[in-house]
């Protein structure tokens, strides 16, 4: 029981801690990006997209240094589908309007996910991630 509290204490601080960091690096990368010139899309697009793929690049360096290549496709993937899940159903719970796609926004993304699905299996179809 002890070390449920322990671990469960540590989770809620490690939140606190990445809640506030992560308020920090927006409102920084705000800051740059509008000093550089940048629209604030660009600057959300580019610095904030850049920053929150640090942890996936992180985590690849060490699995390489480790020899460890095999992780480094699975945490990419699942990375970015859990990425896309988590913002698209929070965006949708929060909405208050109802989400509408066209046909055009389908056709678009969807090659773009064909494309993108048809890159990687050419790239781990022989068990090798280049």
């Amino acid at each position: 029981m002890q070390d449920l509290l322990l671990w469960g204490g540590i989770f809620i601080i490690s939140l606190f801690v990445l809640v506030l960091a992560s308020r920090f690096f927006t409102e920084a990368a705000e800051v740059i990006g509008l000093s550089l010139g940048m629209s604030p899309f660009a600057v959300g697009v580019l610095i904030v997209a850049t920053g929150t793929s640090l942890p996936e690049l992180i985590s690849a360096i060490f699995a390489v240094q480790k020899g460890s290549s095999e992780i480094v496709a699975g945490d990419i993937i699942g990375a970015g589908i859990s990425n896309l899940l988590f913002v698209l159903g929070i965006a949708s719970l929060l909405s208050k309007e109802n989400i509408r796609l066209n046909s055009q926004n389908i056709t678009i993304d969807l090659n773009y996910l064909v494309g993108s699905a048809a890159l990687l299996f050419l790239m781990m179809y022989n068990g090798n991630f280049l």
